[in-house]
């Protein structure tokens, strides 16, 4: 099995647009994940659309936790 199959399917995606963002994703995401927790499984999709102030290496640091 793939990972993807292997998962519980999302009840909710989240699709959030991230620009220059990088004080904010942290804190945004752990709303989310307070808000969306109760609701059951859920999934949040970040785009970084060209950020040039460490938004990038922010997720990524957040996603290894």
């Amino acid at each position: 099995m793939t990972e993807i199959t292997s998962r519980i399917a999302p009840l909710l995606s989240i699709v959030v647009p991230l620009r220059n963002e990088v004080g904010n994703v942290g804190p945004l995401l752990a709303d989310i994940e307070a808000a969306c927790a109760p609701l059951g499984a859920f999934e949040v999709v970040c785009v970084d659309d060209g950020s040039s102030d460490g938004t990038a290496q922010a997720l990524r640091d957040l996603a290894a936790t």
